[in-house]
């Protein structure tokens, strides 16, 4: 997210003498750059681990925030949305949806309401591009929580699209020249992304349909529009630029610069298929509410929907190669949960080529796991509910659908469809849409018929 102004922060934190700075700000952004920094850099800061920095960091520009230190309203903005990227899961009320919410408050009254056409300047375009950032976070957080949006689009219409000229040239010393290679790639990038996220609302806005399942013409309405939102989506895939696609790379990244273009091409596709996987995932829920549908259909659905869950472990198993998973947002966890929970689905199905291929695409996602848990509460919670704390599993994979049922903690995730759950992990992870919903039913039978 392009949420500071990077010419002005790099000369007030690097000019020394006479220079000034929020120290909220300031120390949102140390602890933003924990998550991505080189470990390296950690330990000679004297910190144990990154999680050990990003956990510390946040309390920082936690206690910071609370003790109400920063009087300027955007800077309260940028450092909220910044601590919207973590959650330690002590306190299930100050998640990253909380201060995503506080943002669109603080943005009701310190961007909306003004004649745009007429407002020029960079202090316009910071709070231009800082709006657009407070919008697809909270449509990404809305994504990974199964949840809607607090901004609807007619709210969000007020503000004109954010374009690359509200992106000023970012200035760095020579030996620097590396970071700013892609500026320019980068940005576009970002653009893409608020324009990726427009479709989440219409991805998820059908859930209501599905309350009054016994209503034929709703049923049909949602399809109908999950199928034109299905379509725009492939137009939007279509209409992105050559350099800006995500692609497999074969051989290790080395350059700093192209790690980091590699990293952000990585999310959009993550974004994408995680909207698409949305799509589908409702789209297969509601054909099973008509009852009408043929085999052939409901099994052209089963396959979009396992298409998606490989595509998404195809992302995975590249930065993991890569060694850039950690780079991975909180969000990401949750993604990985509904792919891990398709993959059993599939596992399930009648389709081709359903076993042993799926059950090493479920190790694929818990090594993902494995790997993010050094960072994450969330990724924690989901390796001990996938039994992966085990000696047994550092060595091998499972082996079959047998297997992971014997070792998944099915009691403890069904904690996670309770809506409204006291959880630990409920404000993280959640389980709503009736698909995932649906497949953890089918493998607590399963469970059952095996132990009796």
């Amino acid at each position: 997210m392009s949420v500071v102004m990077e010419n002005h922060y790099s000369q007030e934190t690097c000019d020394g003498e006479g220079s000034t700075i929020s120290i909220l700000l300031f120390q949102a952004v140390m602890f933003a750059g924990a998550i991505f920094v080189d470990v390296k850099h950690l330990y000679g800061a004297g910190f144990l681990s990154r999680r050990t920095a990003c956990t510390t960091l946040y309390r920082r520009v936690r206690a910071l925030y609370d003790l109400d230190c920063e009087d300027d309203q955007l800077s309260v903005m940028q450092s909220l949305l910044l601590m919207s990227y973590w959650y330690e899961g002590d306190d299930s009320q100050k998640g990253g949806r909380h201060w995503i919410d506080v943002c669109i408050l603080l943005a009701r009254v310190n961007i909306l309401g003004f004649d745009w056409p007429k407002k020029q300047g960079g202090q316009w375009r910071l709070r231009k591009r800082l709006w657009w950032c407070i919008y697809t976070r909270d449509k990404l957080v809305a994504l990974g929580l199964q949840q809607f949006p607090s901004i609807e689009e007619e709210f969000a219409s007020e503000i004109p699209m954010i374009t690359i000229d509200d992106f000023a040239p970012l200035l760095l010393p020579i030996e620097m020249e590396d970071v700013t290679a892609h500026q320019d790639s980068l940005r576009r990038i970002y653009i893409e992304k608020v324009k990726v996220c427009r479709f989440v609302n219409r991805a998820l806005h059908q859930w209501r349909y599905q309350q009054n399942p016994d209503d034929q013409l709703l049923i049909r309405i949602a399809e109908a529009n999950l199928d034109l939102c299905r379509q725009d989506l492939l137009q939007w895939q279509m209409n992105l630029p050559l350099d800006l696609v995500y692609h497999v790379e074969l051989s290790p990244l080395q350059n700093q610069a192209d790690r980091i273009l590699h990293c952000h091409r990585a999310w959009l596709r993550l974004a994408f298929l995680e909207i698409r996987f949305t799509v589908h995932r409702q789209l297969r829920a509601l054909h099973g509410n008509t009852g009408y549908l043929s085999h052939e259909a409901e099994q052209s659905l089963e396959e979009s929907l396992q298409l998606d869950a490989v595509q998404v472990t195809d992302v995975l198993q590249d930065l993991y190669y890569q060694k850039l998973l950690y780079s991975l947002p909180t969000t990401s966890v949750a993604v990985i949960c509904r792919t891990c929970l398709t993959l059993l689905g599939g596992m399930n199905s009648s389709l081709p080529d359903s076993g042993r291929a799926l059950v090493q695409r479920f190790n694929l996602c818990t090594f993902a796991l494995k790997q993010l848990s050094t960072l994450y509460g969330s990724a924690v919670f989901l390796v001990s509910v996938l039994g992966l704390k085990k000696q047994r599993f550092r060595h091998n994979g499972y082996t079959s659908m047998k297997d992971i049922l014997s070792h998944i903690d099915l009691d403890t995730l069904s904690q996670l469809t309770l809506l409204g759950s006291d959880y630990p992990a409920s404000t993280v992870l959640s389980i709503r849409d009736p698909y995932c919903l649906q497949v953890v039913s089918t493998l607590k039978l399963q469970r059952d018929r095996l132990s009796s």
